[in-house]
């Protein structure tokens, strides 16, 4: 979780001009967002000091919004996520680390495509 909460950090540096508080972020994630459910201030607070991770949805939008790395937004090396829709754990495997790469290398509106895409399927 610590580069996903650096590369948070970097982008919004870079999208602002500095490290904006965690209620600013919370106010403008939720303005750039039209999916998902809005997010707080602890939220925010949380993701940027590495105490937690976003949801797929929260990731995406934040992805798009602050042009971050996917790679380092998942820390692919040793990240282990919890699917709580599915009740189960879920480990990346290198067709998925490959995956991720290729996505990373798309144009951010390529990417904000396919990730809209991805996340509007639902299992059949």
């Amino acid at each position: 979780m610590k580069s996903f909460s650096g590369e948070l950090r970097g982008g919004l540096k870079k999208r602002y001009g500095r490290l904006p508080s965690a209620a600013f972020t919370a106010i403008q994630f939720n303005r750039y967002s039209s999916q998902g459910a809005p997010v707080s201030q602890e939220t925010t607070r949380k993701w940027m000091r590495g105490l937690s991770m976003p949801s797929y949805l929260h990731l995406k939008v934040l992805i798009v919004w602050l042009k971050l790395d996917i790679m380092k937004c998942l820390d692919l090396a040793d990240v282990r996520l919890s699917d709580a829709s599915l009740g189960s754990d879920i480990f990346y495997a290198d067709e998925t680390i490959r995956i991720a790469e290729i996505l990373n290398k798309l144009p951010f509106k390529t990417l904000e495509t396919v990730l809209g895409l991805v996340s509007s399927r639902r299992p059949s």
